[in-house]
């Protein structure tokens, strides 16, 4: 998210009172020792300068975890039959819940004057790469659910306007993240060694991305940037159409823990 809600609490205030008691400081901590009690039992406080991302809509309250978790199964890969929402409505959503504007064929974000982008397909790159804008209006689940996977699949290879997808769309199954790797460790120049990934940025290889031993840092960058290392006309010699479709909405479709980036 471009912004992260501090839920910190207020540091508590230094009492610097004279002349205090010893038995008003005894008794001082043994109420605190019978609060500790109460707290054991699994019973935990709340803890200071806390973080809470929301997923879709991170300036507003009340985004609780079950929302959450239903945005993440729902944009999940082979979720059933479903149509991913066509630009024209992502666009009055944004314009709508999100306060963008689209002058002289430029997009800008409230209360900004440098525009985001000169297209549509560029404003979409950048808010699967960096984020979306603080929601002006609260958005319904469907709402977070389309623009959440919207934004997401911008980099599936292929995707026609408002397409449906369906199960029979995809090829052999990408159910974990070492099924995906295998495919762009053995065909695309992806490497694991000493410790780090190492990913090109680029069809040739020339540049790349080195990334420490972490496997959602891995999945976050595909699901922001996609896998620049295969070509969107990848012919079927190296990865048939379905395999990539399998590919392409595994990546885009993180786990929960990698939601953020929206």
């Amino acid at each position: 998210t471009r912004e992260e809600i501090d839920a910190a609490d207020s540091p508590p205030s230094a009492d610097n009172s004279q002349g205090k008691s010893e038995m008003t400081k005894k008794r001082k901590a043994g109420e605190e020792r019978k609060q500790k009690k109460k707290t054991k039992g699994g019973i935990k406080t709340p803890k200071t300068k806390a973080k809470k991302t929301a997923v879709v809509t991170p300036g507003l309250p009340k985004v609780t975890n079950d929302e959450i978790m239903d945005i993440a199964d729902e944009i999940s890969p082979l979720f059933g039959q479903y149509n991913v929402m066509e630009h024209a409505e992502a666009w009055h959503l944004l314009q709508a819940k999100f306060g963008l504007t689209c002058k002289n064929e430029k997009y800008y974000f409230p209360f900004q004057e440098k525009p985001v982008a000169t297209t549509l397909a560029n404003l979409r790159k950048d808010l699967c790469a960096y984020g979306l804008p603080q929601a002006t209006e609260r958005l319904s689940l469907d709402e977070k659910i389309n623009i959440a996977r919207w934004v997401r699949y911008t980099h599936v290879a292929g995707m026609a306007d408002g397409q449906c997808i369906n199960p029979d769309d995809f090829g052999t199954p990408i159910m974990k993240f070492m099924d995906g790797w295998a495919i762009l460790r053995d065909q695309f120049g992806c490497r694991y060694s000493s410790g780090k990934y190492t990913i090109p940025t680029s069809l040739t290889g020339e540049t790349k991305k080195v990334i420490d031993s972490n496997t959602i840092e891995v999945e976050k960058h595909f699901a922001r940037f996609g896998m620049q290392c295969i070509s969107d006309d990848n012919d079927d010699s190296k990865l048939s159409k379905k395999d990539r479709l399998s590919l392409d909405i595994y990546f885009a479709s993180p786990r929960l823990s990698v939601l953020d980036t929206l």
